[in-house]
Formats: structure tokens, sequence, C-alpha cells
């Protein structure tokens, strides 16, 4: 074999073929260094060693190498031959043949050692101590054998791994319709971006496939592996069909997609954007999330490149609750909410469970200034799922009543901002100023960015507002950043202030005795004297009425429980007089409009 590549290099850069038939045994390592063809007159059962047939068809072409040995090293570019040109062989092609070792010793020997891409179709290489192939992209040697392609190959009883690809330059490998079986590890690779398409493990002692390094974004097409529980994948890899493990992959079964999603990503900053389309199914939650869009942020150091900042993420909720919603992940909120056709809502339209923000772009450097407009009965105390943080509300804010009623409230509006939850907390966080602006709390779980607290001592109890949060460090940053407070001094919130926005028409009603009206009467029409009108007895704000007189006598109303101007009662100072009242909340009483 010496004397044939001697001839081969004697022809200087000219390729060659070298065909051998039958069972040969080499002494030593077959040192590769022009790209040639090695063709064999066919593959078939690996176990012949000297002299033993095989237990189905032996090999038309069998290589035999001793213990400890690697078969054959195929060299990269770099290396200068007595000739004076650069040896490399690239391109060496294995072809119908069955490559052996006799035994596989107790050395790292390979079968094939590459640093260079090579093609090999219809071959086993087996029973070696090291990877039967090693596809070696290191930068300790030179060469890449980047680009290499297997088809039909059997990997077989290594002593080590099956293939083996390492290092950044063993990439764009494709891997097709081959086999390990008997390995230590089947396939193992340790860099990624390499293709393996209906490749088959079976009966590897550790793993029939391994995926390791961070971002391994290799991907598997219809491979399959005997044991589940033997492929270890990264969250990077993409699977499609086949039978792999649960792993974090994505994968067809049937049609239906399941695993990690398609992703997409834009790394062209600082800041990678991903978008991610398919089923991922969670363990801990009975929801199904089948897109997501995340922002991945520098995160040093190493071995994590990014971390997710945020995330929106569809998901439905399931038959018992048949939204669709769009949930902010990094702060627990929900978007928006899409009905099914399983609700059967008189009209299909979205649902704001945190309210429709108004707002324009803001000066530079400024937070934008937005108003929400959100419908419910009332204020909420708390957002809703999944957070179920305390609701913060803030100047302009409006709630339109969800169940409004004829003279009843239609919309609240916030002019005092606030946060609003309907009890205080059995635990509620105490905390000590570490610097002034900066709170160690004892229970910052649910404390979140905008509330507005009170601590006791702190600027006499003055209202705060939470600019930041660390959970970790359990510190609360809050404006205005004065003061000073002692130990264990107790954090509560502040509620904010609501006004009436306006109220609805009620009907008019006509009485000649006394009458007590409810908050619907607004226009009250008194027919007889000596009549008593009262208000209602628990008013809301800004709640108006109207009393007149029809005849030549004056009407007495009731504040019944708040004095109307100072008074209980208000009695009209001339016939046929009309009078409005309105509530003052902040004032307890009626106010004669």
């Amino acid at each position: 074999m010496n004397t044939v590549l001697a001839a081969i290099h004697a022809e200087a850069n000219k390729s060659a073929k070298i065909i051998l038939r039958g069972w040969l045994y080499f002494s030593d390592t077959i040192t590769i260094t022009r790209s040639v063809v090695i063709e064999g007159t066919g593959m078939s059962d690996p176990y012949p060693h000297l002299g033993g047939p095989g237990d189905r068809v032996a090999p038309g072409t069998w290589l035999g190498f001793p213990q400890n040995k690697t078969a054959f090293r195929i060299k990269g570019g770099g290396d200068r031959e007595p000739e004076g040109y650069t040896s490399s062989a690239w391109f060496t092609s294995f072809r119908d043949l069955t490559i052996s070792c006799k035994d596989p010793g107790t050395s790292s020997g390979y079968g094939v050692h590459a640093t260079a891409p090579i093609y090999m179709h219809n071959v086993i290489v087996g029973k070696f101590g090291g990877a039967n192939v090693f596809l070696d992209g290191t930068k300790s040697l030179t060469g890449n054998p980047g680009g290499s392609v297997f088809t039909n190959c059997l990997f077989w009883f290594g002593k080590s791994e099956g293939i083996l690809l390492s290092g950044i330059d063993a990439t764009v490998c494709l891997i097709q319709g081959c086999f390990a079986i008997g390995n230590n590890f089947g396939f193992r690779d340790m860099n990624g971006r390499n293709a393996f398409v209906a490749c088959h493990g079976e009966g590897n002692t550790t793993k029939n496939y391994l995926f390791e390094g961070d971002g391994n974004n290799s991907t598997l097409h219809g491979c399959y592996s005997e044991d589940v529980d033997r492929a270890t994948l990264t969250a990077w890899n993409d699977v499609f069909g086949g039978t792999i493990n649960s792993g974090p992959h994505f994968d067809i079964i049937c049609g239906v997609m399941r695993g990690k999603p398609l992703t997409y990503e834009n790394r062209r900053g600082a800041t990678v954007i991903s978008t991610k389309v398919g089923e991922d199914y969670k363990p801990d939650t009975p929801h199904m999330i089948f897109g997501e869009m995340v922002v991945n942020r520098p995160s040093p150091p190493a071995p994590s490149p990014f971390y997710p900042s945020d995330s929106l993420r569809w998901r439905f909720l399931g038959p018992s609750n048949p939204w669709i919603t769009l949930d902010s992940w990094g702060t627990g909120l929900e978007v928006l909410r899409l009905p099914t056709l399983d609700l059967k809502l008189r009209r299909s339209a979205p649902y704001f469970p945190n309210g429709i923000y108004l707002g324009k772009q803001p000066p530079a450097g400024q937070p934008p200034k937005q108003v929400v407009f959100q419908a419910g009965p009332s204020p909420e105390p708390a957002v809703p799922s999944p957070s179920n943080l305390p609701q913060i509300y803030e100047i302009g804010d409006t709630i339109w009543k969800s169940d409004p009623s004829p003279g009843g409230i239609w919309a609240q509006r916030c002019v005092a901002a606030g946060t609003l939850r309907d009890i205080q907390p059995v635990t509620m966080p105490t905390g000590t100023v570490s610097t002034p602006g900066t709170l160690v709390v004892s229970s910052p779980s649910y404390l979140a960015v905008g509330q507005r607290i009170s601590v006791a001592g702190l600027d006499g109890g003055a209202t705060k507002k939470i600019t930041d949060i660390s959970i970790s460090d359990k510190k609360v940053t809050y404006e205005p950043a004065n003061g000073t407070v002692a130990a264990g001094a107790a954090i509560t919130f502040v509620a904010p202030k609501f006004e009436t926005l306006y109220a609805a028409n009620g009907p008019s009603v006509t009485t000649g005795m006394n009458l007590a009206i409810t908050t619907d009467q607004r226009f009250v029409t008194v027919t007889a004297a000596q009549c008593l009108i009262s208000l209602p007895k628990s008013p809301s704000d800004g709640e108006t009425h109207e009393i007149k007189g029809s005849g030549d006598f004056t009407v007495t109303i009731a504040g019944n429980g708040a004095n109307i101007d100072g008074a209980a009662n208000y009695t009209q100072s001339t016939h046929r007089s009309n009078t409005r009242v309105r509530f003052n909340s902040a004032t307890g009483e009626w106010e004669i409009r």
C-alpha cells in the first residue's frame, strides 16, 4: 500500500483510484496525504477476522488492522511534502468495503481519523479502540473535515464512538442512511451544524445519540433510536419525524408538530430576536403554547451566551376555558384573549384583560404617557391571571362598567394614582432603608414596578412609587428617594382614588307623598306640599339628583345620613324651585349645585 501511495505522490497533484479485492491485513496506519478513491468489491458481514468467514456473506473487500493502531489517517492541508508541495487529502473517498480491527485493545486508535473532508459510501467501520470514524475539526491540527458525507455506512462495535464529530470545523457534514450499533456512543456530535438523515442507533452502551455543546443546532430527519432514553439532544437541535427521545426538540408525528417549535433567529445585534412556531407542551401546566416571540439578551459569563428577558406567547387555555391568549411571559400579564367557537359569544371580538392603552410616542428618553381603558363591574383589585399582582392605576385610567344599570354609574376615572388590593396580604413585607431610595424587604414576591406603597416611619408615611425590583437581592428601589425608616417597618399599598365619569340618565318620577328616592331616580317632581324627599343612603362620587316642586309650596330634602351643604336637611327657599344636588366623596356631603 505504501508503494502504491508513493506512486500516487510521484504524480504530483493528480488523484488516483485504488481498487482492493479480498481480505487484506495491514500492519500499521495508512496515511493519506493526496485525494484518492479507495474502492472495494463489496461490504457485507463485519464479523470476519483473519481466516474466518462471516455469518452472512463475507465482504468482497475486508481491510484488517492490529490493535492499538489507527487504520487510516486522512490529512488536511498545510503539511509540506519532500517534493516541495503542500499535502491535502481533501475529498478522499471510501466505497464498498469493510474496515475492521482485529481487537480494539486498550488504546484509542481510530478506524478513520480525518482532518479533511471525506466521503464514505457502503462502508463498514468497526471494532476500534477509539472512535470508528473521527472527524477532527479542532484547531490543534491543520485541516478542516467540514462538508464530509457518509451514505449507507455501518459503525460497528467500537469501544468508544461509532462516529465522532468534534471541533469547530467538524460542521456542515451529512450522515444519511447510516447505522451505529454496539458502540459505547453511537452518533456523537460535539459542536453542531450537521445533518443526520434516516440514521439508526441501536444497542450502544451509553447513548445511541449524544449531541453536546452550547448552541449545538444539528438536525435529525427521520432518525431512530432503539431506546428513546439513550438519545440526548440539546435545546437547539431540531428533529423531524423518526423516534428519538422526548427532549426539548422539534419533530413531526403523524403531521402534528410536537416538542420544541420551529425557530427563526435574528442575530444582527447584541440582542437576539427569535420566533417559534409549533406546539410546546410544558410539564407544569395543562395549557398548550403554540407560538412565541422571544427577546434574548447577552448574559456573561459563559456557558450560557443569552438569557430570555421577555417573550410573548400564544396559549390555548383548554376545552374547559376555550380562550386563546397572548401573554407577556416576563411580566406574567395577559395582553389579550381571543374567543373560540366553544364560547358561543354574541360577537367574536378580542378581550383585553388589562385594558386598551392609548398614548403616543414620547420625547426621547421619557416613558410613554398612557391611559388605559378597561371594562369591569368596578376597578379590579388584582391583575387577571396568570400573575394576580395588585392592580396599578394611574391618573386618567378609566373603568367602564361591564354591567351598567339604569341611572347607575357608567364609568369611573382615576384621579389619584395608587395600587388597589381588596385586602392587604396576610404576610406583609417589611423593610429597612439601606440607602435613600432603596428598601431591603423581607418578601417582594407580589411587589412590582409602578406600585404605590407607604412605609411606616418613612417620610411620615408618604406615598412612594416602586421603580425597580430585585427578587434575588430582595431590594425595592422607589421614588422620591428620601428618608430613613426603622427596622421592620410595615409596607402597605396606597389605594387609588376615582371619580364618576358620568352617570346614566334615569327615569322621571312624580310623587305626592314622602319618598326615599333610588340612585336611578335622577329627576323628581313633587305634586303636594309637606312631602319629604330623602336622598339615596349610599351614594357614589358624582351622583346627582334634581328635585322640583310643581305648585305654590316648598320641598324639603333629607340627606339620609349625609349632610347637604353642612345641614342634615335642606328646604327650598321659593315656590316651584328646582334643586340640583351632587355627592362629593372627598367631603362626604351633598352639594347644592
